[in-house]
């Protein structure tokens, strides 16, 4: 299934956002020891998912809205960022779009 290696390489990718916008390091040769294996990570799963995918624009948007709602998520609920309209917005015809794509 094309969906699984894109969810796993959307949650790599904003888990790794997180990281760097968390300051969990002080320098980025500190977090080498994570940012390398993650990155090996998006990358793999993202050439499985779109290999695997029906069509390249389906599976890039359908990685894009789950990205664009983690990220959303982690900002508001971890970083503790309020959301404005056009966020929300933005989200919402992201995810609308997708959809739109997929049929």
């Amino acid at each position: 299934m094309w969906l699984i290696p894109s969810l796993v390489a959307s949650v790599a990718a904003v888990g790794l956002e997180y990281i760097y916008r968390a300051r969990w390091f002080d320098s980025y040769w500190q977090g080498i020891w994570l940012i390398l294996p993650a990155g090996i990570v998006i990358q793999t799963m993202l050439f499985y998912s779109y290999r695997d995918a029906p069509k390249l624009l389906v599976a890039w948007s359908m990685f894009f809205a789950v990205n664009a709602g983690a990220r959303f998520l982690i900002s508001t609920v971890a970083l503790h960022e309020a959301p404005t309209p056009w966020t929300i917005l933005a989200l919402a015809l992201i995810v609308a779009g997708s959809f739109l794509i997929r049929w």
